[in-house]
Formats: structure tokens, sequence, C-alpha cells
């Protein structure tokens, strides 16, 4: 059986379509490479505008110690006269606006001044947070996860710095930063309409938000962000937020 020659219209179509399969193709494949690369150039950026809050953090939670143990140096805190060295907490709390409060604790966790507090006002011992416990262990300075504070009574992070005398711990001194300034220095890099930038604690709870923070810090963050967290330090993960 002879196959019949095909019409001018079929050439033509042959042609066409001869022409224009590879153009797909190549056509699909700069769609998908241009996809790739801006999912990667979307991802980077996220990351760069990750770092810059982070950094700062960081930089603020470092900074905290070497002024606590400025602090601690002082003469009157070794030779046990506490009015003089209350006074003395209450002017660094004046120089450090981050910090809402300082507590001094004795080498068993009871909290002997604290600026929220007049000199001599009753106040608790606090050795049963894990945080107290494990900086009068190991003596390194510690930072808590978000707690309430049980005196003020307000969501904040604690950062605690041992004062040691001859290798011994004597005292702890913990300078109480409030929830709401770690919202207030997140805030300073974003504007509106922008990223929502979140920070969590050990246990995945918010600590700071630079916006609506009055209605997420104290919650867990979604799940899908947890087990990100449990399993590494820095990426890309996908999920819906709070």
């Amino acid at each position: 059986m002879r196959l019949r020659p095909l019409s001018l219209r079929g050439y033509l179509v042959a042609l066409v379509l001869g022409a224009l399969v590879p153009m797909l193709i190549l056509g699909g494949t700069l769609i998908g490479w241009l996809a790739e690369e801006q999912r990667k150039s979307m991802e980077q950026g996220l990351l760069e505008s990750a770092k810059a809050p982070t950094l700062a953090i960081d930089r603020e939670i470092d900074a905290n110690p070497a002024a606590l143990q400025g602090l601690a140096a002082a003469d009157t805190l070794g030779d046990g006269n506490l009015p003089v060295f209350y006074d003395r907490m209450q002017l660094a709390l004046r120089q450090h606006p981050y910090w809402a409060n300082i507590a001094l604790l004795d080498a068993v966790g009871q909290q002997l001044l604290h600026t929220a507090k007049p000199m001599g006002a009753p106040l608790p011992n606090v050795a049963t947070f894990d945080f107290v416990r494990r900086a009068m262990e190991t003596g390194k300075p510690t930072v808590s996860d978000l707690i309430t504070g049980p005196v003020a009574g307000r969501l904040n992070i604690a950062i605690l710095f041992p004062v040691l005398r001859d290798g011994h711990l004597t005292h702890i001194l913990a300078a109480v930063v409030n929830a709401e300034a770690w919202s207030a220095l997140l805030r300073e890099f974003s504007t509106e309409p922008g990223p929502v930038i979140a920070a969590s604690d050990r246990q995945r709870r918010i600590i700071a938000r630079n916006r609506d923070a009055e209605a997420y810090i104290g919650r867990e963050g979604p799940a899908w962000a947890r087990e990100f967290l449990d399993q590494a330090t820095s990426g890309i993960a996908r999920g819906t937020a709070l």
C-alpha cells in the first residue's frame, strides 16, 4: 500500500511543528531554569535578611555578661556592703536601656537585692529555676528561656553572671530583659509592609516579634518550624505561619 504524499498544507504544518516543538522544549527549560534561579535568589535574600537581626540580638546578649562583670567588680559587693551596691545596681540599670531590672542572688539562689523592690524588701528564692541551677553548677554566664519573673511578674529573659571569689561562687548577678525590648530591637530591621521577624527560645516559644508582639509572645511556634529548628541551625523551611 503506497502512502499518499503530503499536501502543501501538510508540509507547512510539519515544518511549523518541527520548528515549534524544539522552541517549546527550550522555552519550558528556560522557564524552569528562571523559576529555580528566582527561588534561589529569594531564599538567599531571606537568609541575608535574617542575618542582621540575628547578629544584633547576639551582640546585645554578648554585651550583657561583660556589663554584669563590670558591676560585679565593685568593691562594695566583695565587702558585703549591700546598701551601697544596691545604689550601684540602680545606676547600672539607668545606663542599659534594654534592662528591665537587675537582681543579686547569693550562692544558693536566694535573691538579696532586686531593683524593682526597695532595699530590704522580702524576695523569693529562685534556685528551682533550671537556668539558675545551671549558672550555679557551671559558674558560667547563662541565658534563660522565656520566663515569668517571680518579682515583677512580666515575661522576660534573664541573663546571669556568676560571681566567683578565689574560684568559689559567692553571688549571681542577673540582668532581666523584658520581652518587649527584644521586639523593639527586631522592629528596627523591618518596615511596613515587610516580612514578619520572630525569635524563639530553646523551648521554641516566641520571645520577640516585630509585629503584633503582644499577641504572640509566649506562644509556641508552628510545628513545622519547631521540627526544623530541632534539626538545623540555619536554612529555609516552608509552612503556614501562626
